[in-house]
């Protein structure tokens, strides 16, 4: 694909990732969510999805940004924070769509994960998220210990969703176990539902990471200029 294409496809698609993720919260945020997230104000916040969808939608924001100076000449290549940065939002959102796929719409059903604005923030932002990674970002060359900034965001939140849910629950002040980890045939294993998390996350990382390799090939160094250090 020409470079100039490739940079106006990705700052195109990298718009509406912005404005899709942070309108879809602010609409829970201000009216209230559908679903399996019927909350209003900061409690969206105890959501991954809400969590992940933002740094996704943040992360495309700053990549359109830059992408918009190397297309106009302003910068020779992508900063590689910005594509750890971005890599880091897709492998999160794109957790949250294969939780929902495999684990919570079959407690919850579909219905509820893609009522409302959760059709985008369960679905459309995290698939066409990774598209755009794989498609359109040939200066993301990110490998070895780069790979683990993908599960970077799940042990953050994990480790406030284990206190809050787990350890507090409820009864304390805490949050109630809305994914599942510690009940039914998982109660008191949560530590089991954390390592299948964290592997399934990373896997997701390695594998985006494999398929943008595979559909940009070489091209990375021709239209960046090199490895971005």
């Amino acid at each position: 694909m020409e470079k100039n294409l490739r940079l106006k496809l990705n700052i195109a698609l990298a718009a509406f990732l912005f404005l899709a993720s942070f309108i879809s919260v602010g609409a829970i945020f201000f009216s209230g969510g559908s679903g399996n997230m019927q909350v209003v104000g900061t409690r969206a916040f105890m959501y991954f999805t809400v969590d992940s969808n933002l740094l996704c939608g943040l992360a495309c924001l700053i990549s359109c940004v830059y992408s918009i100076l190397l297309l106009c000449g302003k910068i020779r290549r992508i900063p590689g924070w910005v594509s750890l940065l971005k890599f880091s939002g897709t492998s999160s959102a794109l957790l949250t769509f294969t939780v929902v796929m495999c684990f919570l719409g079959l407690i919850y059903g579909y219905g509820a994960m893609f009522a409302g604005v959760n059709l985008y923030l369960h679905g459309v932002v995290p698939v066409l998220a990774a598209c755009s990674f794989v498609l359109l970002d040939p200066w993301a060359d990110i490998r070895g210990v780069r790979t683990l900034f993908g599960i970077l965001p799940v042990i953050v939140y994990g480790i406030f969703y284990i206190y809050l849910a787990v350890v507090l629950g409820p009864e304390k002040g805490g949050w109630y176990d809305f994914y599942s980890f510690n009940s039914g045939p998982l109660q008191g294993k949560w530590y089991l539902s954390v390592v299948v998390v964290i592997a399934v996350s990373y896997l997701l990382g390695l594998l985006i990471l494999v398929l943008q390799r595979r559909s940009i090939g070489g091209s990375h160094r021709r239209v960046s200029g090199g490895r971005n250090d």
